[in-house]
Order: C-alpha cells, then sequence, then structure tokens
C-alpha cells in the first residue's frame, strides 16, 4: 500500500514539475524542428538510411547472424545503439538499460536537457522545464515498476523522420534509460 501512495504522489509531483511549462492539450504534437539534430541520442539521426552509414555488405551480415531477421544492433561513438529495422533505417536509439542486453558507456551519450544517468525523476523534472516553450509535451505513465516519462513523436529530425523521447525510471525513481524512437516504433517499454 506505501509503495502505491508513494507511486502516486510521485506522479502527481512530476506531472506538476513537467507540465507547469509545458503546451496545452489542444497543442499535443505540435511538431518540433531539431536543428542541426541536437537532441539525437545517437551518433546519426533517428531515420537515417541505413545504407549511408553501413555498407551492404555489413549489413547482409548482419541480417544473417540475426536469422534472416532485418536488425542489426550495434554500438555507435556516442556510446548508444542503433536498432536496425526493416524499413531501411535507424528506428530507434536505447542507452542505459534494456531487457536484452548490457548496454554499455551510459557516460558517453549526451542526454537531452543535461538529464544524467543516476538523476532522481524530480531532478530529470527540473531540467526538462529548461527546455524551450514550443518542445512537446512530456506525459507520463507507469510500466510495470517502472516510470516512463515521453513525448508523442512530435520531434522532426534532419531526415524528416517524426520520433519522440521516452525516459525510464527504475523503483527507486532514478533515471536508467533513455530512448528515442520512430513514430510507429514498438519498443521494449
Amino acid at each position: 500500500m506505501h509503495r502505491v501512495l508513494t507511486s502516486v504522489l510521485t506522479m502527481v509531483v512530476l506531472g506538476s514539475i513537467l507540465l507547469a511549462s509545458q503546451a496545452t492539450a489542444a497543442d499535443d504534437c505540435r511538431i518540433y524542428d531539431d536543428v542541426g539534430d541536437k537532441l539525437a541520442i545517437g551518433q546519426y539521426p533517428l531515420g537515417t538510411p541505413m545504407l549511408s552509414f553501413m555498407s551492404r555488405e555489413a549489413l547482409l551480415v548482419c541480417i544473417d547472424e540475426n536469422q534472416g531477421a532485418p536488425v542489426c544492433v550495434f554500438d555507435d561513438i556516442k556510446g548508444a545503439y542503433n536498432v536496425e529495422f526493416g524499413r531501411g533505417g535507424i528506428e530507434n536509439h536505447v542507452v542505459g538499460y534494456t531487457e536484452d542486453s548490457a548496454v554499455g558507456n551510459k557516460k558517453r551519450a549526451d542526454l537531452i536537457a543535461g538529464v544524467a544517468f543516476g538523476d532522481t525523476i524530480f531532478e530529470v523534472g527540473k531540467k526538462l522545464r529548461a527546455l524551450p516553450e514550443d518542445f512537446p509535451q512530456w506525459m507520463f505513465r507507469q510500466n510495470g515498476n517502472h516510470l516512463l516519462i515521453f513525448t508523442d513523436d512530435c520531434i522532426r529530425s534532419s531526415s524528416g523522420a517524426l520520433w519522440g523521447y521516452l525516459l525510464a525510471f527504475d523503483q527507486n525513481g532514478v533515471l536508467i534509460s533513455v530512448e528515442g524512437a520512430l513514430k510507429g516504433y514498438e519498443g521494449p517499454m
């Protein structure tokens, strides 16, 4: 019972921190252009065609290693993992904890608004308030033991792809994962 009350209180306080500076629901999903891909989590922005950064041979090897599935996971110089899917470009960047692997070196990735792994929900909420007024609205929900803070797919990369942010917190309210995903991507969280 105590954990449920703490969780509800956390969401109420977080909501007031985040929504105090956000757009109203009527402005839901106003497109925010990420000029210069400054919000990109990985080295290449979401929507980048895979053959612009990996050779055809490397792609075929990756697909072969994954039993024919058009999925490739690799580390880039920022420490983010780019997950390749069948639409021909980067659909997902993940840094931090994932269900299936030890996604490494969290410290190299530049995260939104100065957010850092190990920040609490409250610290993250305060940092996100510093984003521009026209930044997409942040929402939150609980998923099992994780609290998720996310935007709709309202951020436009230089490639023209629409995508959204997701920040995941553990049961203690500590940031453990950051994800950027293209519109329509169904991720592990």
